[in-house]
């Protein structure tokens, strides 16, 4: 992703970033793999056709789409998924829509939109 800005940490506005999430869609044969034993064997009594992907979010998680502008809550683990990657935290809180335009933060929780202004000197309290 490209970091428009940072109003906390030390990322560099312009720079370039790779993060992960929870959740995410795979292709079956590597979901497969991370299951231990008794899950698979769960499983395949409760599955009639074995799906191509298996597609996994947190409730209420949005998707991230391509083009759009998000405030965004990252964090870097000890052990990344992906070498010298941020995660994104807070779930449903922690990736937010944004109008440049406007100014304003979708909050995913109550549908309505903030100002961004607020959000940031909430941070700094």
């Amino acid at each position: 992703m490209h970091v428009r800005e940072c109003y906390m940490g030390d990322l560099t506005p312009d720079s370039e970033v790779t993060f992960v999430r929870a959740g995410g869609t795979v292709p079956w044969d590597l979901y497969e793999k991370s299951l231990h034993e008794t899950e698979k064997e769960k499983i395949s009594k409760e599955i009639s056709e074995i799906p191509e992907y298996v597609s996994y979010r947190h409730e209420d998680d949005i998707e991230i789409e391509e083009g759009k502008t998000y405030l965004m809550f990252l964090w870097q683990s000890d052990t990344p998924a992906i070498e010298g990657s941020l995660a994104i935290n807070g779930y449903q809180g922690g990736l937010r829509e944004y109008n440049p335009e406007t100014g304003m933060v979708l909050n995913n929780i109550t549908g309505g939109w903030e100002e961004l202004s607020e959000i940031i000197s909430s941070l700094h309290e």
